[in-house]
């Protein structure tokens, strides 16, 4: 069984903001996806719409041509956000398809955002890899999504949640769908080793999702690192990582990694996590 599922990255300078990490992050979440989709022997498109000169216009082909039965976006707050409402217009009106929010902002705020987008189905809630294949086939199947956990649904007047999903394991997801994205070589390449942080800063929403602090194997890690050198020969690798010093035994083992193959490496750490010598 093949479902066609397209998922969307908004583009960030379409009302004049720009996301965290700048316009050029990559959409590492929905490719993650698109792995789990894959690994599921489902179809799936990306559409990164700030690396896309002809977004709008591919969107449009895409959803008169081939139309999906799932539409999955990612959402940042002012970032993006009145053109993934757009997107969510356009879908309904081209093809009809099940609409599905992720993202920080759907997961903070999923009550705001149904409220807001009345052609939006469904939010996710947490982390979507262990729940992205049922959503896809509840899609497509055209009935309610109640059986899939993880989501914030319309129930009438009221909203609510179809239960909780939890986080997926690092060790057993699959690997982004490298393929669908146009990655420089020999430029910087992004990885993730870890998600989510024990600390409990008020700015962060890690505060606010309590997920927890989780790690790749090393030897996952390691894995992923040797087949981004064999195909695309990055000069850097950038780490998306919550907080990448959480365990510094682990940061100074991938440190090493790097070193041997002499890569530079940016990521993102509490000021603490700092000390002489690290």
């Amino acid at each position: 069984e093949w479902l066609r599922q397209l998922h969307a990255a908004p583009h960030p300078r379409r009302h004049g903001r720009v996301p965290y990490g700048g316009p050029d992050m990559v959409p590492l979440g929905l490719l993650y996806l698109a792995g789990a989709l894959r690994e599921q022997g489902l179809s799936v498109r990306v559409l990164d719409c700030p690396t896309t000169p002809d977004a709008d216009a591919q969107l449009d082909r895409i959803l008169r041509e081939t139309p999906p039965a799932l539409v999955g976006i990612t959402t940042f707050t002012n970032c993006g956000l009145f053109h993934a409402m757009e997107i969510s217009r356009k879908v309904k009106a081209l093809c009809g398809a099940r609409v599905v929010w992720g993202g920080v902002h759907a997961m903070l705020l999923p009550d705001v955002s149904l409220r807001d987008e009345p052609t939006l189905d469904a939010c996710a809630l947490g982390e979507g890899e262990g729940i992205i294949a049922a959503l896809a086939r509840a899609a497509a199947g055209g009935g309610s999504l109640d059986s899939v956990p993880g989501l914030a649904i319309r129930d009438g007047a009221s909203i609510r949640s179809t239960g909780e999903s939890g986080p997926p394991e690092l060790g057993r997801i699959a690997s982004h769908a490298w393929d669908l994205y146009p990655f420089p070589t020999g430029g910087r390449f992004p990885m993730v080793t870890s998600r989510g942080c024990p600390f409990q800063c008020a700015f962060c929403y890690n505060t606010a999702l309590r997920t927890g602090y989780r790690a790749a194997p090393l030897e996952r890690v390691e894995a992923e690192l040797d087949r981004a050198c064999q195909i695309y020969h990055p000069r850097e690798i950038l780490f998306y990582d919550d907080n990448f010093c959480v365990r510094k035994d682990r940061a100074l083992a991938i440190g090493e990694m790097l070193a041997k193959r002499g890569l530079a490496w940016d990521v993102d750490i509490r000021v603490d996590g700092i000390e002489r010598g690290f």
